[in-house]
């Protein structure tokens, strides 16, 4: 997993194995350990809930919760350039902007 934050935008994105472990029902995660011991992790976890995506945040993990039946179309989706997106509402004045994309380069990558 590949995680990059731009402002008001996270960008999740995950190879093709990871999707499949998304699908499946296993959680995806990714961890940065900084100085002093501390930990950064940013985890995508399936649900069955009805919403496409959304974020959360607790003990210093990032968490994008993700429909499994979203991940199921997405996978069978592929090979595509177009990721998911959502707009999350913050509050009264702020958004942000969530994506979750396969790296389809490492797909290519791993067949040469």
């Amino acid at each position: 997993m590949n995680l990059r934050i731009n402002g008001q935008e996270l960008r999740f994105r995950i190879s093709k194995e990871e999707l499949e472990s998304l699908c499946s029902g296993s959680i995806v995660s990714q961890s940065t350990i900084l100085p002093n011991s501390k930990k950064i992790e940013a985890q995508i976890i399936p649900n069955n809930s009805d919403d496409t995506m959304n974020l959360s945040d607790k003990n210093n993990i990032i968490i994008l919760n993700v429909s499994k039946n979203l991940t199921q179309k997405f996978y069978d989706s592929l090979p595509s350039k177009e990721g998911l997106e959502k707009i999350q509402k913050i509050d009264d004045t702020n958004s942000i902007t969530l994506f979750l994309e396969v790296d389809i380069r490492t797909q290519k990558r791993k067949k040469d």
